[in-house]
């Protein structure tokens, strides 16, 4: 898999963990118990350490691909190197 695809599924990954981290954070608005309330909370810290250590993982490839392009002089879709 290049990295181009690499990139995009880990972008597909980040848009549903953060989606799940925002129905997260809407429940735990709502009224519950502390023991439920907790387990959502590690939840939250669990999806929060993945999002992260995706968006490392992300910007490593985007990083790669554009001092790549960089080097070879080409620009990408909006002109940019």
């Amino acid at each position: 898999m290049n990295s181009s695809a690499t990139g995009d599924l880990l972008k597909q990954e980040i848009a549903r963990l953060w989606q799940q981290r925002e129905e997260l954070k809407g429940s735990l608005e709502e009224r519950m118990t502390s023991t439920a309330r907790r387990k959502q909370l590690q939840q939250l810290i669990t999806i929060d350490e993945e999002l992260s250590h995706l968006d490392t993982r992300y910007k490593q490839i985007w990083d790669a691909q554009h001092q790549s392009r960089e080097q070879k002089g080409e620009a990408d879709d909006t002109g940019n190197f």
